[in-house]
């Protein structure tokens, strides 16, 4: 039967060079896609690809602007070692879909409408144009005091990656701003329009201009406990699983060789793959937990110390930055600390031999969470340092 279903609509934007990048993404789209489905939300991904009808206007770009940027709430936008084929109007078709994006400050998703990614990797020097280059790396320079922030990538894995978080948390703030709440089987609960109809989101119930020092230092306050939380347990449950790992990797050899059946040496096995599930499970969701947590920590301080500039008593808020710094800096030690620990883990955890189904899931399941791990220690160190850089 017809049900009501509360769609997003993403726009997937880049250079012919990276089409295959593209790919990667849309693949993301539609995973979530399913996921989502029966909490009633749709995404669908757009592209020229897919979506671009044959046409005539006055440049090839207009007439899959006119299509593609009519109704859209994301835009993912992907950039290597070019921008692009310029337009009438910008440098490339890409940069127009940027712009179109900066530009649409009525988007319901407020500060999330536009994600810019760059490779951070050159495969073959010979194989690009400096002079394309150069332009490029300007136009990446020029992001950031426009306010717009941009991650890096190094292959299309750690995109994946970065991209599956940053659709969900723009879509989970607009549910809760909206005060949109579903039912057990999906149904949207007293919902009757699209998001196209909805009232714009904004960057949070109330407007940023309303914030003040202390609203920002409390927000800041909870932001590096509830991430100082995070990695804490974090490093509890890599050290529990080490420890039950190494425990189980001698009686595992043993078993193996053993003159059990195969129905008794899978039936212990098994019963291992479902502690390392279980851990993985909860891995995966404190790093997620994390990175959220030190997305609004570097947010907060960076717009706090924005705030201290303008009052009178600079000099008495300053020290209290400074001792937000100083715990972020003890926290980026315990991350470097485990860093190397967790590398370590991880190449351990990749050796072990596929035994059974329920195993080789458990095992695919920690592994993905240790890279969850590996991207908040990325982000924790990359933050820090542009913290202390704009403040």
């Amino acid at each position: 039967m017809p049900r009501k279903v509360l769609e997003f609509r993403i726009v997937v934007a880049s250079p012919a060079e990276l089409y295959d990048t593209r790919r990667a993404v849309f693949d993301v789209i539609h995973e979530l896609n399913r996921t989502l489905e029966s909490q009633g939300i749709s995404l669908r991904g757009v592209g020229w690809e897919e979506y671009a009808t044959p046409g005539i206007g006055s440049e090839v770009q207009e007439v899959v602007s006119q299509q593609i940027l009519r109704e859209y709430d994301i835009l993912i936008a992907l950039l290597a070692t070019r921008l692009g084929t310029p337009t009438e109007k910008h440098r490339s078709g890409t940069v127009e879909e940027i712009e179109h994006a900066i530009a649409n400050t009525n988007n319901p998703m407020g500060r999330y409408r536009v994600q810019v990614y760059f490779r951070d990797r050159i495969d073959s020097v010979s194989s690009i144009s400096i002079d394309e280059f150069s332009k490029l790396t300007e136009f990446r320079k020029q992001l950031e005091p426009r306010g717009v922030l941009y991650r890096l990538f190094k292959n299309d894995d750690e995109l994946q990656r970065e991209v599956r978080v940053n659709i969900q948390r723009p879509i989970q703030e607009y549910l809760k701003s909206n005060e949109i709440d579903f039912t057990p089987h999906g149904q949207p609960k007293d919902f009757d329009v699209s998001v196209k109809d909805a009232p714009a989101a904004t960057e949070s119930a109330i407007p940023v201009e309303d914030f003040g020092i202390l609203d920002r230092a409390e927000e800041a306050e909870k932001a590096i406990d509830s991430t100082g939380k995070s990695l804490t347990r974090i490093t509890e449950l890599m050290q529990e699983i080490a420890s039950e790992t190494n425990k189980q990797v001698a009686t595992i050899e043993s078993q193996l060789i053993s003159n059990a059946s195969s129905a008794e040496k899978r039936a212990f096995i098994n019963h291992f793959a479902d502690f390392l599930k279980s851990k993985a499970i909860a891995l995966d969701q404190e790093a997620k937990a994390a990175r959220a947590s030190f997305s609004l920590f570097a947010s907060s301080i960076v717009a706090l110390a924005g705030l201290q500039k303008e009052s009178q008593e600079s000099e008495k808020y300053r020290s209290e930055l400074a001792n937000f710094l100083s715990v972020a800096e003890l926290m980026l030690n315990t991350v470097i600390e485990n860093r190397t620990s967790i590398a370590g883990f991880r190449t351990a955890v990749v050796n072990i031999p596929r035994i059974t189904i329920q195993f080789n899931q458990a095992k695919k399941l920690l592994l993905d969470a240790i890279d969850e791990c590996q991207v908040f220690f990325d982000e924790v160190e990359r933050g820090i340092f542009e913290i202390t850089a704009k403040t």
